[in-house]
Order: structure tokens, then C-alpha cells, then sequence
């Protein structure tokens, strides 16, 4: 017997076995699976296998590692789990799945896999024709986690299936009905992207973190071009769609895959006529089965009870849904190495029962309260869609040369100027900067970018007295807002584009006579339209100063960002390309006498709002 890694070349080899197979189903398709490992924040590294025997391939096995936990699945996404081809001999069946599952612990040993996860379809003829519920994974020492599912028969005539809908179910579909909802087959595209839109929407509604796009893309491109899906959309009475319920279907059934609606369309009872118009659909076109999906009958809250309320509203019954897993102990340490978390769950035993032997009962009830306090009182806050978790910042790296580069402190001439203690600093920092980016107009250190800027308007308007607006974007940080206001200018705001940077459309009719500079950001690594910008502001007089506190670095053919026009400003706070936490530049290539002289106006930094920061920083990063 060989075992063969799934390739490219080997597709339709895979799908015979998946067509010719009594344990597959949908989510054993070539198509499928390769799919999902393409799906970036899923991060699942392929395991898939085939099986030779006698120079013939006879089974399939779809296998998954997720690298951040690296746990075995079948699969990844949907039920997986063995398909042997029906025409093998039963005895032989037999010892090509022993030799299957022990092959799956060798790949589980070979990456360090604490556990292997399988789920067998419900939907395929050997789950539904295993009358005794008998789990046959517990054959290859897997523990039954199994589950159950809701399966409607199909066999039965449309008068049958209706009557056996709930009373709330019934009253629902006719509710939507009579309000004028309808029902249509999505075809194209941009529908996809409306259902994506409500998908988050009801992901965020019920608290859970949506899929990402790439998923209904595939299923889209992969799945309803074939037929193996199809996907209903719910219309309002205005003509909006507003729900939707993805089907798959394959072999003898249908599934209830996804589904996502409005949350101001709710209580209208659309779900119930998509799921009702689903079932219909699945018996005109012959299939004996619809699955409504995974089963929760035991939970009491939250939003697995809900979905099993809906779910057993349409007449179905419980079936098992087989699923096995297995826990791993290392081969070579095995005493040494047991999974993970069961270690750690026998240490909270442990220490419980010594808090207890040690402090009573009282005090061991009184912790375990007060650990559990905070957690339930965020889980209520994010139930309320108060709480969201903080966004992580970007840390400052530094090194040895950094702190050896010394202590900052302000020259006398020019206050505003950050230098170091070695002496020439300032020479040396403004070498540094002009050989790098190739600079050629005069460099001006300032303690932050904004300062920067702010010189830079304060000499042009001493230059310019008639024009007092600057143009700045609708989006950007206060240090870009601040500084025209304490140099007594207007800030003119205009509209983005799609790179987050300023449109040009957005420009052309705010360049009047008055418009003293326009400042034009690079943001988000992108480059800004800045020569079409540049010939719009030439022509009207206008300084250009360029905004590259975000964007230091960035190069194109005519050169570094922030050298070719009047003026540019950078920065070395906190979340910029090279962060001293604070500091910055001013480059320009006009008026240089005059930005000298100005330079020496600028009043110092309060030396313990200097060290505040730093402290601040330490203690929060370091």
C-alpha cells in the first residue's frame, strides 16, 4: 500500500474517488480543499493524501494542519474524514482504513500535532444508512465527540413537509409573504459582495468574528459555477436584498451552509421563507434529504441556542453528526510531553485543591470569584457592543547604537533643533540625511514633524501676507491641522481617494488666490499623485510642501519622496518608519535664509515633558 501526496496533477483522480464513494461528500472535492488552504488568516498547511493499492488509487484522506496550533483536522472547513472507492472488496475497506488512520498519527507525530480532529459528513450515504449510530472512528482509537444535526426527509409530499413546520414557522413564512418578501437565485458578482456586506453584519450583530471574503469568493467562483452550490437572496418589498442562504448540494442531499440577514428585516420572518423556499427547491430537484444544520439541543443560552430553535422549526430529526478526536503524546518523551492544555488543566486542579487544603473552602469560592469577576463583566460589556479590544501599536525598536548615541539637549542658536551630546551633532545629523535621500535645499531638526511644519507656514505667510490658506486632506493626524491654526492660517479640507491619499479631482476647485500652500501626505506606504498635484499648484503660485512623516523611505524614479518639490516635513515619533519618539525634519529648497532665521523663534520643549514621555514609553513598551 503507497500513500500519495495530493497534487495539482492528481485533481481528477481525487474527484473520481469523491464521486464514486459512499463516505464522501462536498467537502471532500478537490476544488474545496484546496480553496480553503488558500485562505491566509486560516493558515492551514495541506496534508492530503491518496492511497495506492495494487498500482491502483482506491481512497482519499482530506488533511489539514492549522500552523498556529498545529492540530490535525479533516478538514479545515466542513466534515471530511476517509472515501474509499464502493467497488473495493469489504476486507480489503478494512485494512486500507487502518492503514490510513495510522498513517494520519505518523504525519500527526512527524509535525508535533497535540491532537487530530476528524468529522465525518452526515450527509453521506454510509452516515445516513448507519442506522445504529455506532461511531466508526472508535476503531482507530479516536474518542466519540460526535454531535447531532438536523435531517429532513424529502420523500415525504410538500402538504406533509408544511404541516410539519412549527406553529411559529408556518406563521413566519406567511407573515413574510403577506409583507411582500420574495425570493431570487443570485448570479453575479456584486450580489456576492452584497452578501459579504450582511454577512459581517450578522457576524458582528451575534458577537462572532466574520469569515473572511476570500471564502465566499471561492465558494462563489468554485462552487455555484458548478451547481454544487446555489445561493437564494431574500428581496424586500423595495427591491433591496436583505438575506441570504447558501445551499450546498451533492450526491442524495442538500445543506444549509451559511446564512446572514439584516438585523432591521429580522422579525419579518425572511429567514424562515429562504429556508422554507430551500427545502422546496431541494425536493423539486430530486434530493432525498436537507440537511438544516449542526444541532445544539443541550445549550441553554447564547448564540447556539438560537440557531438550534430556528433550525428544529422545520420538521426535521436529530441524526448523529460523527466526529472523533484523539490527543497526542510525544514519541520520544512521552512522559515528558503530554498535550498542553491537559497539563495545564491538571495544574488549576492541583492548585485548587491545595488553596483549599490550606485557606478553606471560603477564601478558595472568594478567588475563584474575583478571577472569573473581570472576565464576565467584559463578556457583558461586548454583549452591549460596549467593549473593543485595543489595537496593539507599533513598538519602538532600539538597539545599542541608539543608546549610544547620547542624551538630547537644544543648541542655543537654534532652539528648536534636537541634537545630540557628541559634538557636531547637528552636522553630522544633517549629513546623514542629505547623503541618504539625496537632499539638496537646506535641512532644518525640529523636535517633531508638526514643528516643522509649523515653521515652514509661519515663514511663508511672513513672505506672502495676501494668501492665507493652506490645503490639507479630511484625512490625516492633528499634526497636520494644528500647525496652520497656530501660524493664524485657514485650513482648506478636501476629499481622499481610495489610496487614502488627496484626490486630485478633489483639488482643482479650491485653488483660488488666497490658497497659500497646499500640503500633499504620503500615507500607508502609498506614493500621492504628487506631480499632477504639483502642476495644479504651480500654476496658481501655490508652495507645495510634502508630507513624508509617514512615507520616509519611499522611492520612485525622480527619487526619494520629499525631495523634489518646495518644501517636505518628516518625522521620527512614535509608529513612523524610523522612531526616536519623537523629532523630525524640515527640508526646504526656498527661502532658505529666511527658514534659518525663523528657526531661531522657536520656543524649547519643557524639559520634564520631555522626560514624562520617554518615561510613559518605557513602561508602556518596554
Amino acid at each position: 500500500m503507497k500513500f500519495l501526496k495530493l497534487e495539482s496533477s492528481l485533481k481528477e483522480e481525487w474527484d473520481k474517488i469523491v464521486q464514486n464513494s459512499d463516505d464522501a461528500w462536498i467537502f471532500h472535492l478537490y476544488d474545496w480543499i484546496t480553496m480553503i488552504e488558500r485562505i491566509p488568516e486560516w493558515n492551514l498547511k495541506p496534508e492530503n493524501f491518496l492511497v495506492e493499492h495494487e498500482g491502483e488509487i482506491v481512497a482519499i484522506f482530506p488533511l489539514q494542519m492549522r500552523r498556529h496550533t498545529r492540530g490535525l483536522l479533516s478538514t479545515g472547513m466542513g466534515a471530511g474524514g476517509h472515501a474509499i472507492r464502493n467497488n473495493v472488496e469489504s476486507n480489503v475497506k478494512d485494512n486500507i482504513k487502518k492503514a490510513m488512520y495510522k498513517h494520519i498519527e505518523e504525519i500527526a507525530y512527524k509535525n508535533n500535532s497535540p491532537y487530530i480532529t476528524i468529522s465525518l459528513p452526515p450527509l453521506s450515504k454510509f452516515s445516513l444508512n448507519n442506522q445504529w449510530g455506532v461511531n466508526p472512528l472508535i476503531n482507530y482509537l479516536y474518542s466519540d465527540t460526535s454531535t447531532h444535526t438536523w435531517m429532513i426527509d424529502l420523500s415525504f409530499t410538500e402538504d406533509i413537509l408544511w404541516n410539519n413546520l412549527s406553529y411559529n414557522a408556518i406563521r413566519k413564512i406567511k407573515l413574510a409573504k403577506e409583507m411582500g418578501y420574495s425570493v431570487k437565485k443570485i448570479q453575479t458578482l456584486e450580489e456576492m459582495e452584497k452578501y459579504y456586506e450582511i454577512h459581517c453584519e450578522t457576524y458582528r450583530r451575534t458577537g462572532v468574528r466574520p469569515h473572511p471574503e476570500e471564502y465566499f469568493l471561492g465558494i462563489y467562483e468554485k462552487m455555484v459555477s458548478k451547481n454544487i452550490s446555489v445561493i437564494w437572496a431574500g428581496i424586500s418589498p423595495q427591491g433591496e436584498m436583505v438575506a441570504f442562504k447558501n445551499i450546498g448540494c451533492f450526491g442524495e442531499g442538500t445543506l444549509f451552509w451559511t446564512g446572514c440577514c439584516k438585523t432591521d428585516h429580522l422579525k419579518n420572518g425572511i429567514n424562515y421563507l429562504l429556508t422554507w423556499h430551500s427545502i422546496c427547491w431541494s425536493k423539486e430537484q430530486g434530493y432525498r434529504w436537507f440537511e438544516s444544520g449542526e444541532a445544539f439541543p443541550n445549550i441553554r443560552e447564547g448564540k447556539l441556542k438560537g440557531l438550534n430553535d430556528f433550525k428544529s422549526k422545520f420538521g426535521g430529526e436529530l441524526y448523529r453528526f460523527y466526529k472523533g478526536t484523539m490527543f497526542l503524546i510525544s514519541k520520544d518523551k512521552p512522559e515528558n510531553k503530554p498535550e498542553k492544555w491537559e497539563a495545564l488543566k491538571g495544574w488549576v486542579k492541583y492548585t485548587k485543591l491545595l488553596i483549599r487544603k490550606m485557606s478553606g473552602k471560603r477564601i478558595l469560592r472568594f478567588g475563584i470569584w474575583l478571577f472569573k469577576k473581570p472576565y464576565r463583566h467584559i463578556k457583558f460589556l461586548r454583549s452591549k457592543k460596549l467593549y473593543y479590544p485595543k489595537v496593539s501599536f507599533i513598538k519602538p525598536y532600539w538597539g545599542v547604537k541608539e543608546f549610544q548615541c547620547g542624551t538630547s539637549y537644544r543648541d542655543v542658536e537654534h532652539p528648536a533643533t534636537v541634537v545630540m551630546e557628541n559634538d557636531n551633532s547637528v552636522e553630522i545629523l544633517i549629513k546623514k540625511f542629505r547623503d541618504k535621500l539625496n537632499m539638496k535645499g537646506t535641512i532644518i531638526p525640529t523636535s517633531s514633524g508638526r514643528i516643522g511644519l509649523e515653521l515652514a507656514l509661519r515663514v511663508l505667510k511672513s513672505k506672502y501676507p495676501k494668501r492665507n490658506k493652506v490645503v490639507i486632506p479630511t484625512y490625516g493626524c492633528k499634526g497636520t491641522f494644528d500647525p496652520v491654526i497656530k501660524a493664524g492660517l485657514s485650513p482648506i479640507l478636501v476629499d481622499i481617494g481610495k489610496d487614502l491619499n488627496i484626490a486630485p479631482s478633489a483639488v482643482k476647485d479650491c485653488l483660488d488666490a488666497e490658497v497659500l500652500a497646499m500640503l500633499i501626505p504620503h500615507l500607508c506606504g502609498c506614493k500621492a499623485e504628487t506631480e499632477s498635484l504639483a502642476k495644479m499648484a504651480k500654476e496658481k503660485d501655490i508652495i507645495v510642501i510634502e508630507d513624508v512623516c509617514q512615507g520616509m523611505g519611499g522611492k520612485d524614479s525622480t527619487g526619494f519622496w520629499g525631495t523634489q518639490y518646495d518644501m517636505a516635513i518628516f518625522s521620527f515619533g512614535m509608529g513612523k518608519n524610523l522612531m526616536a519618539t519623537a523629532g523630525g525634519i524640515l527640508v526646504s529648497n526656498i527661502l532658505e535664509k529666511e527658514i534659518l532665521e525663523e528657526s531661531k523663534n522657536l520656543s524649547n520643549e519643557d524639559t520634564k515633558i520631555v522626560e514624562k514621555r520617554f518615561k510613559n514609553i518605557v513602561e508602556r513598551y518596554f
